[in-house]
């Protein structure tokens, strides 16, 4: 006769079985692990078993008939505390927020500017060239060579040449630029000599018919174009038809 075995039977077993497990996995996350161990390496199905039977008393190779359905419970717990965490992680931001207020109400109808960075908030001396800009300076050339002054050279009350090596102070240019608006000059004498040639074109009438539409009246005007001991060239225009053509005289 066989005798009776002493193990509980799996549906009993399987709760406390599963208990166990979550607590070994919270004690697993609070030990120091190395820091290049990857997750599966510091408690896969198999460990798990083994400390199962080793806590719980039970003989080797008890759950060994269960590992799939271990496996599948590791699993899922694993997935269950990371969805934990991420919603910790999603509370604590959110609390964040709500404690961050900012330090003065704005107006209505109008936003605050961002927050300026700590290592951006400290005022420093300006560059020379931002110094420069400042103001509206008379000369920027030196003195001694002619050359452009370097803008960002300028140190205290003197501004120096890179190319001469000459500083000169800066005071002396300070004085701002004046501009003012003026009437305009006519220099050369287009006004006249455009003046006379639109009273040359000034069109006149003849009674001669129009070539293509034999209109009886046609405008015309002369010019010369060639040299002063030569005729003018006489242009003709029809206004009825528009036709034009020119002759010399």
């Amino acid at each position: 006769r066989s005798m009776p075995s002493t193990e509980p039977a799996w549906p009993q077993l399987r709760s406390t079985v599963e208990k166990k497990m979550r607590l070994l996995l919270r004690k697993q996350e609070n030990e120091t692990q190395p820091d290049d161990a990857a997750p599966s390496e510091k408690m896969t199905a198999k460990v798990m078993r083994k400390k199962l039977e080793k806590s719980l008393k039970l003989p080797t190779g008890t759950l060994k008939d269960h590992k799939d359905e271990l496996a599948m419970m590791l699993a899922q717990m694993r997935e269950e505390e990371a969805a934990g965490a991420t919603q910790q992680l999603l509370k604590e931001y959110a609390k964040d927020i709500v404690a961050a207020k900012p330090a003065k109400k704005p107006a209505k109808g109008h936003m605050l500017p961002p927050p300026v960075p700590a290592q951006l908030s400290k005022k420093k001396e300006p560059t020379g060239w931002v110094r420069l800009t400042q103001k509206r300076r008379r000369a920027l050339f030196c003195t001694s060579c002619g050359s452009l002054l370097g803008t960002p050279n300028v140190t205290g009350t003197t501004m120096s040449c890179k190319l001469c090596g000459v500083r000169v102070a800066c005071s002396s240019f300070e004085n701002l630029v004046v501009v003012s608006r003026g009437e305009e000059h006519q220099v050369l004498p287009a006004r006249n000599a455009g003046g006379r040639e639109q009273k040359a074109r000034a069109r006149a009438t003849v009674q001669e018919p129009c070539p293509q539409c034999k209109h009886p009246e046609l405008q015309y005007y002369t010019m010369q174009l060639r040299s002063a001991d030569e005729g003018q060239t006489v242009f003709y225009e029809c206004e009825k038809c528009g036709h034009t053509y020119s002759t010399n005289t």
